[in-house]
């Protein structure tokens, strides 16, 4: 493991047992971790993370449930990242190291989760990544 200052930041490499490629490659000189609380009651669009300036947002991981049967959808912006999902009563979703799939589609864009129902929502989880 090779850990160097890189551009203001920290980078971390990992290489193979004969050192001859990386297989792991980290670097958080342009990034900004984040952690939101997700915790509301609304239907509609709930923005979830709003990025820096200039910068678009990645989610490594999610989790949430749903208290009310209900569709959701999660966007960038108002573009979808994901089609209506149905979920039934006290279900949920998890997702874990979905950073390629789950981003921002164009800088400045919030992360946004959809949620249709007609019945009173109770919808808690969270959600971690960082903008870049």
């Amino acid at each position: 493991m090779q850990i160097t200052d890189k551009d203001g930041g920290l980078a971390v490499e990992l290489r193979s047992p004969k050192g001859d490629f990386p297989v792991y490659q980290s670097s958080s000189g342009d990034r900004t971790y984040w952690n939101e609380v997700i915790d509301f009651t609304a239907s509609g669009d709930n923005t979830i993370h709003t990025p820096a300036s200039g910068k678009k947002f990645y989610v490594e991981s999610l989790v949430f449930s749903i208290g009310a049967s209900g569709e959701v959808q999660l966007k960038s912006g108002t573009t979808k990242i994901s089609g209506p999902m149905n979920l039934a009563a006290y279900g949920g979703i998890a997702i874990d190291h979905a950073d390629t799939m789950l981003r921002g589609r164009a800088v400045d864009n919030a992360f946004i989760l959809t949620v249709s129902n007609a019945a009173t929502l109770d919808v808690g989880g969270y959600a971690l990544g960082y903008d870049e």
